[in-house]
């Protein structure tokens, strides 16, 4: 019997071939983006989610309790002085909710933390701080300042040696020896040290002289993170985007206030030229007394590159303390190697913290000490 006339069984193991769908090329692009927005959308969703679980948030803002620290003055250089008799309580949001407060008195004559009266104890020898903020200490307590990290270094006890803190927020060289002058030396002084800061330079009183000063602007990327457009409705909606943001803004802004502070250092600047005379005239007010006289360089508390931000600047006001023979002590070297973001008062304040004063005291200390300035 032949077998050609009977059609063969489907073979056993072999599916039947199904229809393949094709897309056309519009929707294929498609198909891909979707999938590319999905591969990014997820992480970013589960980013987010982690952000908020973790309490990611930009540092709170710091707030004082009390009178204001600074009152007017009718003395036409110091314009303003630290008000007497007060306690001010300034309050630090910290990263577990919880809250950092600097406790700060000023007694009945104006003096920051310790008091003192213009009488001298016998057999007392007496240092005077001037400066500004960083030597008043802006958002420290009374035992946090570096004058009172000096007189637990030098003599805790106050017995032989006393620091006193002369210290006002926002003053300028031109006043500090102008406090100098009228209020400082009827304390009888053996010791002055001049706490000077990066800053210092832009002398209010010569707001209106000399040519105008361009201190540039802040970075393109630190204007994007500021800007009214979309990314700011994005940091309105993302807890993840807004506290990376934030970050990134104060350290441009930060950066910024390091690198345009080269401006202040001119030759002909007119604040850089009434710091000049000022502290020449300190000098020569010292020199009758037969008092010594010491700058302290207080240093920026934000490293940019290897140096601290105000390194560049105060190559140029040690430049011009060594030609005039002005004794000084500049204290970034004590900052070596660290993360100085660890010794600001909050990420909201640039101020040195206690224990970023008590390092600064330490170097000034050993220096008054090898130098013989102190008994």
């Amino acid at each position: 019997m032949g077998m050609g006339g009977e059609a063969p069984g489907p073979v056993m193991g072999c599916r039947p071939k199904r229809h393949m769908v094709v897309l056309s090329g519009w929707k294929l692009g498609l198909a891909r983006a979707g999938l590319v927005v999905g591969s990014l959308l997820l992480p970013a969703l589960a980013f987010e989610g982690v952000a908020r679980v973790m309490g990611l948030a930009p540092p709170g803002h710091p707030h004082t309790e009390g009178p204001e620290c600074t009152r007017v003055c009718s003395d036409p250089v110091l314009r303003f002085e630290n008000n007497a008799g007060v306690h001010v309580r300034e309050v630090y949001p910290q990263d577990d909710g919880s809250e950092r407060v600097a406790e700060i008195s000023i007694d009945e004559r104006g003096l920051r933390g310790w008091s003192a009266t213009p009488e001298k104890p016998a057999g007392m020898f007496r240092i005077a701080c001037l400066g500004d903020s960083q030597t008043f200490g802006e958002g420290c307590s009374d035992d946090e300042t570096w004058p009172a990290h000096l007189q637990e270094r030098l003599d805790p006890g106050r017995d032989r040696i006393e620091v006193i803190n002369f210290g006002v927020n926002a003053y300028d060289t031109e006043q500090e020896v102008r406090l100098l002058e009228t209020r400082a030396l009827a304390y009888d002084p053996d010791l002055v040290l001049l706490a000077y800061f990066v800053n210092d330079a832009a002398v209010r009183s010569t707001a209106h002289k000399g040519k105008p000063l361009d201190f540039g602007k802040p970075s393109k990327l630190h204007d994007f993170l500021t800007s009214d457009g979309w990314f700011h409705s994005l940091r309105q909606v993302s807890c993840l985007v807004d506290w990376w943001a934030d970050r990134v803004e104060r350290h441009e802004s930060l950066e910024y206030f390091g690198s345009s502070r080269g401006v202040l250092y001119a030759d002909d600047a007119a604040g850089w030229l009434a710091c000049r005379r000022e502290l020449r005239r300190a000098q020569a007010l010292l020199r009758k007394s037969n008092l010594p006289f010491v700058v302290v360089l207080y240093p920026y508390m934000f490293r940019s590159g290897d140096n601290l931000g105000s390194h560049d600047s105060y190559a140029t006001v040690k430049t011009f303390l060594d030609r005039s023979k002005i004794r000084y002590v500049d204290v970034e070297d004590a900052y070596a190697g660290m993360d100085v973001e660890r010794f600001q008062v909050h990420p909201r304040d640039v101020h040195t913290n206690g224990a970023g004063n008590r390092i600064a005291a330490d170097a000034i200390g050993a220096f008054l000490v090898q130098d013989g300035l102190v008994p």
